[in-house]
């Protein structure tokens, strides 16, 4: 459970619209490693890195939530499978969520004016989604599981 913990908040602060502007920068702006790095500090405050931290963090409290519950419920031996598909997803689906908010900057397309909304929006979104990588992570074990019998017979 400890790691499950340490992994969220790890994945919280470090999987945030300025990495995801950072990596944009570098493979879609084609900027240099101290390009990209001036253009993320010049842009971010920590008033702003605290705001958004405040929205990505609430599918992880969640999660941590969940995890803390369902562990102590679920007789699967393979637990930790399913709570890592919905971390490593959840995570996913954030970062793909930041990336396409701020895609449009490093492009000629147009960037809308409330493409900052994203930032607050797509963790909220996120919350459902992780629980959807978690089953998925239950078919895979149970899919696993079969297929190990299947070979033993």
């Amino acid at each position: 459970m400890k790691t499950f913990i340490l992994a969220s908040v790890f994945l919280m602060l470090f999987v945030s619209e300025a990495l995801v502007k950072m990596m944009l920068s570098l493979v879609v702006g084609d900027f240099g490693w101290f390009d990209s790095l001036d253009r993320v500090v010049g842009d971010y405050t920590s008033e702003s890195f605290l705001f958004s931290l405040g929205f990505r963090s609430i599918p992880y409290v969640i999660f941590i939530l969940a995890t803390a519950f369902l562990s102590k419920k679920l007789q699967i031996q393979e637990y930790k499978t399913v709570y890592w598909f919905w971390l490593i997803g959840m995570t996913l689906f954030i970062g793909f969520g930041y990336w396409t908010a701020q895609l449009s900057l490093f492009t000629d397309e147009h960037t809308p004016s409330t493409y900052a909304l994203d930032f607050i929006i797509v963790p909220i979104i996120a919350i459902p989604v992780g629980p959807i990588f978690g089953i998925a992570g239950l078919l895979y074990v149970t899919f696993l599981k079969r297929l190990k019998r299947l070979l033993q017979a």
